[in-house]
């Protein structure tokens, strides 16, 4: 009975979680029962910022509500990123930080922003939530944050708004190939792309109640008079300097910079990502390195019909590439169409030095299509190239359940959990358990073995 009662909770949560977003004016300290329901935003506006909104803004370091929230600069540059297409001017982060004393209260560190920028705004706040949890068949990434508007020279804030954004993936399963399949989207829910999604859906709902900001011309001439005096040139951007310095050299020269670049460890996002990669491509056609990026960035942003676009160039180019047809099959996978990625899945899988992770495609593709026989031997021969692979495991023993050989599955799994719990993993070790719940398997084990592991989980 609970079982029945967790699923249906389960059920309605996915259907709630695709409402459009609602936004409630009222104060974010109070709870309420509705703010539950989809994807609310509650904030209240002061008659100030009505009147007279910011004109400026500087994001602070925000704070987390618990150690395990830390940490928080990603949401913070969400939030920068989110307030730029407004227009309203904003100070960059690195001199928000060479301005502020983090010992310092709110009021303070905004008087000296403002003192040394004129920017008549500042905002703070903090993650309220951050969490990624995975039930073998569904999976849940969440992250909140409250934040708070404050005017310089004032310790009450004009504007505050809470938010929690929520990306849940898989299902209750339906027949055996919905359940493989819900089961292999709920794992790829809790990717890092997916935290930075719901990063991003959290600052644009958030920035989108703040009222009235706007490109203001006046406040770009309210400049300080020690800003106005300074012979030192404004910074450049580092993406748009790259951009300069690349554009000012031969073909070949700015060929070779922007594969340093990509292969560097400075860009990390992906959108800064993405512009260097479609310069490669507009520098030298002919490169394959532009065309592996763009399908890696459309497969992050889950755009896998754009993937497929950039693959099959990307083959056309460089055929006998395995990593190539590796990624032409992971396009055709996340476009949902995995009979079509079995012929580059087995082109990677056939390279005279293959990865592990092409028979873990080429499993993931025969579970998609019902094929459990196929599926397992390909999850076994990824084991056999990469045997402590907790990910495998469960996607072998989810594969040989689903065959209907549940003994086999619930051994299978369980050599997965021992193998996390080797290595300190503790996500894999409770993946492994809950998928030994979530398919019925629990009973197929030595119950004193079951709790003596269950308990080392807990320690983990």
């Amino acid at each position: 009975m609970r079982n029945h009662t967790a699923r249906i909770i389960l059920l309605c949560s996915l259907v709630l979680s695709g409402c459009a977003t609602r936004y409630v004016e009222r104060d974010p300290s109070r709870e309420e029962l509705a703010d539950n329901v989809g994807d609310v935003v509650v904030s209240q506006s002061s008659e100030a910022i009505k009147k007279d909104p910011p004109r400026c803004l500087a994001v602070l370091p925000l704070t987390a509500a618990k150690p395990t929230f830390a940490p928080t600069d990603s949401v913070r540059k969400a939030i920068h990123s989110h307030l730029a297409p407004t227009g309203v001017r904003l100070i960059p982060l690195q001199k928000v930080d060479a301005l502020i004393d983090p010992q310092r209260s709110v009021k303070e560190n905004a008087a000296a922003i403002s003192a040394a920028s004129g920017c008549d705004a500042v905002i703070t706040g903090e993650v309220i939530e951050k969490s990624s949890r995975f039930w073998g068949i569904y999976s849940e990434v969440k992250i909140g944050a409250k934040l708070q508007v404050y005017r310089a020279g004032s310790d009450k804030p004009i504007w505050e708004g809470k938010h929690t954004a929520v990306v849940r993936d898989g299902g209750v399963p339906l027949n055996p190939v919905s359940a493989i399949s819900s089961a292999v989207s709920a794992g790829s829910n809790l990717r890092e792309e997916q935290m930075t999604r719901t990063t991003h859906d959290l600052a644009r709902r958030l920035v989108y109640a703040i009222p009235g900001l706007k490109f203001n011309e006046e406040s770009v001439s309210q400049l300080t008079q020690a800003e106005r005096q300074s012979t030192e040139p404004p910074a450049i951007a580092p993406l748009a300097q790259l951009k300069s310095e690349i554009e000012a050299l031969p073909v070949a020269e700015a060929e070779q910079a922007l594969i340093n670049a990509l292969n560097g460890p400075q860009w990390t996002n992906h959108k800064d990502r993405e512009i260097l990669a479609e310069m490669l491509i507009s520098k030298a056609p002919q490169n394959p390195v532009g065309y592996a990026e763009m399908t890696k960035v459309k497969l992050a942003s889950g755009q896998g019909g754009l993937a497929i676009v950039y693959a099959k160039k990307l083959t056309e180019i460089s055929p006998k590439d395995p990593d190539h047809q590796f990624l032409l099959g992971r396009a055709y996978l996340k476009a949902d169409k995995p009979a079509e990625s079995l012929s580059p899945l087995l082109r990677a899988a056939g390279a005279d030095i293959p990865k592990p992770v092409y028979f873990s495609g080429l499993g993931i593709a025969y579970t998609q299509q019902g094929k459990y026989a196929l599926a397992v031997a390909a999850y076994q021969k990824s084991l056999e190239l990469d045997p402590a692979s907790t990910f495998t495991l469960l996607q072998l023993g989810m594969a040989q359940a689903f065959a209907g050989d549940e003994a086999e599955a619930a051994d299978t799994i369980r050599r997965g959990i021992i193998v996390a719990i080797a290595n300190n993993e503790k996500a894999g070790a409770e993946n492994g358990l809950n998928a030994l719940s979530s398919l019925g398997l629990e009973s197929q084990l030595n119950q004193d073995e079951l709790k003596l592991i269950q308990e080392k989980v807990r320690k983990l």
